[in-house]
């Protein structure tokens, strides 16, 4: 390598902070990154949950499930508070949520139509995404959805079938796994991403191989991404699987193994570490999860506690408490993140795990102590990506 190249490279480091001067301060530079992302209003993501029923009986879902519907009413209101914020707007990000949401077709038809039509008055983008248990996913469903710019599934497995089928059950104790499955494999092709989430305890880690064999058995592993998520005793509703929950240690301490298995089993990882200087979508000032009330809220965990809400779509919009106390997190007000050298990644982890303990110190993410071993796995995951799409696989 000659002089002028090494400049150039060195150049190129500089502009991308990788290398900086002495005098710059690159924790005042985080916080206007992080600020400018959270507070702009060019983007509007909005979660909307048609119901709080559901026909599942999971043990460990943290809700507190409601057989209420969205009226006409609130959904006319809905409307309302969304065409009130896009004339700022240049995108507008849906995402279906309940309860199951597919409990309520017409509602989501309706409303997403509306929607559509509203975008293209005030000429901004739509998108839509979807969480869904996937058992009403049949394939005149998921064409629907798409035909209404629904792009982008989140279906749960808890592993394979006769795991599963004791944790995700429908309210009459029947297993759901085969009906997940077979929709699953006429739908994945139908979406831009299918995402398959596991939550994750005690009882379910040792067979999440066999799961992965059981969804490569049914043709399904070039077309999904998986990711595990740990499950944790947060509300009343799931204190009685608690003691089978992973405290934040123990999980970090699994977790590469885990993700080591879905590698080397052919799987692309649809969890990594990465640039986190936005934060959490909760804090940002252009987010928003309106239940079947149509109350306000500002993270899908609290969804449903109205003691939690920031208004309600009836009524204007106020900073009130639980309004500002999202508004206002701010990872830089604690030493332990000013002080550490994975800030930009993490930027406190998740707000909600800290706001549900008083304020006490963020919980890191789980991959802190091994981030190494993480960013590895995931590059030879990319290039096991890579090679799928030049041999004209799609992944």
């Amino acid at each position: 390598m000659n002089y002028k190249d090494a400049e150039m490279d060195l150049q190129k480091l500089k502009e991308k902070k990788i290398i900086i001067d002495d005098n710059f301060n690159e924790i005042q530079y985080i916080k206007v990154l992080n600020l400018e992302q959270r507070f702009a209003t060019d983007t509007l993501m909005i979660t909307v949950a048609p119901t709080l029923a559901c026909n599942f009986s999971c043990p460990y879902c943290y809700e507190y499930k409601r057989k209420i519907r969205m009226t006409p009413d609130i959904q006319k209101k809905t409307i309302y508070f969304i065409d009130q914020r896009l004339k700022s707007v240049t995108n507008l990000g849906i995402w279906w949520y309940g309860g199951e949401p597919l409990l309520e077709k017409k509602i989501i038809w309706n409303m997403a139509e509306q929607l559509i039509s509203l975008c293209k008055q005030h000429g901004c983008k739509y998108s839509a995404g979807m969480t869904t248990n996937g058992y009403l996913l049949d394939k005149r469903t998921a064409l629907k959805l798409r035909e209404q710019e629904v792009l982008w599934i989140q279906v749960t497995l808890d592993g394979p079938k006769e795991v599963h089928d004791k944790r995700r059950v429908l309210i009459n104790g029947k297993g759901t796994f085969d009906r997940i499955i077979e929709n699953l494999t006429n739908a994945v092709d139908i979406f831009s991403l299918v995402k398959i989430r596991v939550n994750l305890d005690k009882t379910n880690v040792n067979q999440l191989p066999e799961l992965l064999d059981s969804l490569t058995e049914h043709g399904l592993k070039d077309k999904i991404l998986i990711y595990y998520a740990p499950v944790f005793s947060n509300t009343s509703a799931c204190q009685d699987i608690a003691e089978n929950c992973f405290s934040g240690n123990e999980y970090s301490r699994l977790e590469t193994q885990l993700f080591r298995e879905i590698v080397e089993k052919g799987y692309v990882l649809a969890k990594h570490p990465i640039s986190a200087i936005q934060g959490c979508g909760a804090t940002h000032k252009n987010t928003f999860v309106i239940d079947p009330y149509g109350d306000i809220y500002k993270c899908l965990n609290i969804i449903g506690f109205k003691e939690e809400k920031i208004g309600n779509v009836i009524l204007p919009l106020e900073y009130n408490p639980n309004h500002l106390k999202w508004l206002f997190w701010d990872p830089l007000s604690y030493k332990k993140c000013q002080d550490c050298r994975l800030l930009p990644a993490c930027m406190g982890g998740c707000p909600y795990q800290t706001l549900r303990r008083n304020f006490q110190e963020p919980e890191c993410r789980e991959w802190k102590d091994h981030l190494g071993e993480m960013l590895q796995l995931n590059y030879k995951s990319y290039l096991q990506q890579k090679t799928e799409k030049n041999s004209g696989k799609r992944v």
